[in-house]
């Protein structure tokens, strides 16, 4: 079986390790680079998925040398920082250098992870630099052989999400949750179906360049919280959103603590509604599954043990099995 080579740069989070998986599955070859030192996760004990540990994007001969043979490109690396600088590097500077070198390299296909709402004029570092590197992008892929597909995801949910298991991690301690951006809409898409696009993308040409991707139904995330609430505690849990302005105050203070769930950044992008009226799904020829079927069944909210939200917070697999 001849085996078409993809390379995935930012493979080692929450949707690159899932797509990994996916991808070894469906008979690609992948290459996963990474900037971590020993990168183990579920896609490590696939044999075509390889892993190029410790590779700094500035290492230009390094990613060519290893992107070499590539049929496609996945780009998946983002950021939440809150420094403009940092967040034009991840979103702008590193996506279009990565395109660059895949064309040169005769790479078919790049699909660059972007996000529902992103353009240059949306509030917050994260959405405004993501609208750069996208815009970049589409200028680029103009005059240039390889094609590109943007996916713009609203929340992406499913087992191991880090928003999921902060808010169980919350409600299972405190009888009275004060929620941050309690307001903001989100339309939540299970991480399998984006996977599925992703196949769908690699597999077939389209005319659109870029994917809205998000479920059908739309909650508040003070909505999505209660249900959660409900799902793994039957004690009752009162939850009140508290102020933007406040919950900003408080990230200035001590947002630079490890593990602290949100910052400014966070709070900014969440007053663009993640939501759209667009049905790309339908295009790609898929039926997104409902927030209620994915919840229950997929997205299981008890700690198994004491080092759960650490194996979490590293980024291996909390599976014990």
């Amino acid at each position: 079986m001849n085996r078409k080579k993809v390379s995935i740069f930012g493979g080692t989070g929450f949707i690159g390790s899932l797509l990994s998986v996916a991808l070894a599955k469906n008979g690609y070859r992948v290459t996963v680079f990474s900037r971590d030192p020993n990168v183990q996760n579920d896609a490590s004990c696939y044999s075509y998925v390889e892993f190029i540990d410790q590779c700094k994007l500035e290492d230009e001969a390094l990613i060519r040398h290893h992107m070499a043979g590539s049929d496609y490109v996945i780009n998946l690396v983002g950021t939440l920082d809150n420094n403009r600088r940092r967040a034009t590097k991840a979103h702008v500077t590193y996506p279009t250098k990565i395109y660059e070198i895949a064309n040169d390299l005769g790479v078919k296909k790049m699909i660059h992870f972007s996000a529902l709402g992103a353009s240059k004029d949306a509030p917050g570092t994260f959405l405004s630099t993501k609208g750069e590197g996208e815009a970049a992008l589409i200028d680029l892929a103009k005059n240039h052989t390889t094609e590109l597909a943007v996916i713009a995801p609203s929340l992406v949910v499913g087992y191991e999400d880090r928003f999921t298991y902060h808010i169980a991690r919350w409600v299972r301690t405190m009888p009275i949750l004060f929620l941050p951006m309690a307001k903001a809409e989100v339309q939540p898409v299970f991480v399998n179906d984006i996977l599925d696009a992703v196949l769908q993308i690699l597999a077939n040409d389209y005319e659109q360049t870029r994917f809205e991707l998000a479920g059908k139904e739309t909650y508040t995330l003070k909505e999505i919280a209660q249900k959660v609430a409900k799902e793994i505690t039957p004690k009752k849990r009162t939850i009140i959103g508290f102020p933007n302005s406040f919950a900003a105050l408080i990230a200035f203070f001590i947002g630079f603590m490890p593990r602290f769930p949100y910052s400014r950044n966070l709070i900014k992008t969440s007053k663009t509604p993640s939501v759209t009226k667009r049905d790309d799904f339908a295009v790609l020829g898929l039926t997104p599954a409902s927030y209620e079927s994915v919840r229950q069944f997929e997205m299981p909210t008890t700690v198994l043990d004491k080092y759960y939200y650490d194996r979490l917070n590293a980024r291996r697999s909390t599976k014990l099995s």
